[in-house]
C-alpha cells in the first residue's frame, strides 16, 4: 500500500482533495447547530427508508437480516457453512445449495430497489427502465 501511495496517489492527493471540495456539500447533511457531516451511504438514507421509497418494505423486512449476515458477520450465516455428522463438526468453504439461491434472489430483490431508487433520485432512469434491464433489454 505505501509503495502505490508514494508512486501513483500521493501525487494527485491536492488535486483529489479539491475535486472533492467542489461537489463535498452535495454529500453532507447538517445537524441542528448547522454543522456538516458526510452521509454514512450514498443517498444519506436508511437501507429501510430506501426500500420503502421503491415499495419494497416488505422485501427489506423479509430479507434484510439474511443479507447483511453477509456483510456482518453472525452465528445465522456460520451455521450455513457448519456441516453436522455424527461423529464430528466440520466447516465447509461450501454454503448449501438452498442457501447460495436464496443469497441470489435476495441479492436480486435489493439491486432491483436500489436500482429504482437511483434512477429516481438521479433522474436518469425510471422504474420501467430497470424491469426492461431484469428483461435483458437494457437501460
Amino acid at each position: 500500500m505505501r509503495l502505490l501511495w508514494d508512486n501513483r496517489w500521493a501525487q494527485v492527493e491536492q488535486e483529489v482533495n479539491a475535486k472533492y471540495d467542489v461537489v463535498r456539500h452535495r454529500f453532507e447533511t447538517h445537524g441542528k447547530r448547522g454543522k456538516a457531516s458526510p452521509f454514512h451511504n450514498w443517498s444519506g438514507k436508511s437501507v429501510r427508508q430506501m426500500a420503502i421509497d421503491v415499495k419494497h418494505e416488505e422485501a427489506y423486512d423479509v430479507f434484510y437480516a439474511e443479507l447483511s449476515s453477509f456483510t456482518h458477520i453472525d452465528v445465522r450465516l456460520a451455521n450455513r457453512f457448519l456441516r453436522l455428522r455424527s461423529d464430528e463438526m466440520t466447516w465447509s468453504p461450501r454454503a448449501r445449495e438452498f442457501d447460495v439461491g436464496n443469497v441470489l434472489r435476495y441479492a436480486a430483490i435489493f439491486l432491483d430497489c436500489h436500482l429504482k431508487l437511483f434512477g429516481q433520485q438521479l433522474g436518469v432512469w425510471d422504474s420501467q427502465a430497470v424491469e426492461r434491464c431484469w428483461n435483458d433489454q437494457g437501460i
